[in-house]
């Protein structure tokens, strides 16, 4: 989902809000802000990067891209 005026930190909170709404689910979000010069697959790896981190982290886990993240 694309969040046009949200940073990065802001967006980690929403993710976070959602992966507890419902606690039956299990939901995982990764997390990324669009950079200068990015195409959509580089962005959607960066995002898919993280989310995989969030589910290393745990179920129900939502990650922030940073920059020492390998992307």
């Amino acid at each position: 989902m694309l969040m046009p005026g949200v940073s990065g930190p802001e967006a980690l909170a929403l993710a976070r809000r959602l992966c507890g709404l419902v606690p039956d689910v299990s939901v995982s979000v990764g997390v990324t802000e669009r950079r200068a010069g990015d195409t959509a697959a580089r962005l959607m790896r960066r995002a898919d990067l993280t989310l995989h981190q969030g589910k290393v982290d745990g179920r129900g886990a939502a990650a922030l891209h940073t920059e020492t993240a390998t992307a």
